[in-house]
Parts: C-alpha cells; sequence; structure tokens
C-alpha cells in the first residue's frame, strides 16, 4: 500500500508546475469575480446586470476551487 498522506502534508508538499500555472490562473480568475463584485459599493450610482454578478459569483467559486484542487496535487 502507497504511503498515505494527510491533507496538511500535501498542502506543503512540493506542487508540480503545470498546477503552479492552475493556481496563478485560478487566484487571478477569483480576485476579478471579487473586483468586479465589490465596484458598485466604491462607486455611486454603479449597478451591475443580475447576470454580470451571476457569472462573477461562479469565476470566485470556480477560481477558488481550482486553486484548491491544484494545490493539494503533489510531485511523486
Amino acid at each position: 500500500m502507497a504511503k498515505e498522506l494527510n491533507l496538511w502534508k500535501r498542502l506543503q508538499a512540493e506542487t508540480p508546475l503545470f498546477f503552479k500555472r492552475v493556481i496563478a490562473v485560478s487566484v487571478t480568475l477569483a480576485a476579478v469575480g471579487g473586483a468586479v463584485l465589490a465596484a458598485p459599493t466604491m462607486i455611486d450610482g454603479f449597478v451591475l446586470d443580475p447576470s454580470i454578478v451571476k457569472y462573477c459569483q461562479w469565476a470566485m467559486v470556480a477560481g477558488i476551487a481550482a486553486g484548491v484542487v491544484g494545490k493539494t496535487t503533489i510531485q511523486k
């Protein structure tokens, strides 16, 4: 049986180069979604279409999920 790693050790292990790039893209995706969602609170009179809000929420969720998956992937 292969050596099992708990979550903490997986997060500390070396991540392959491809998944480091996935993490970078996913963090960017989540940050852009969050910035667009935060814009109406910073600019008076600026209202986003509900479909744009929904897409930004999905972008944030997808970015966070891809980042977690990318970080828990280990190099053997």
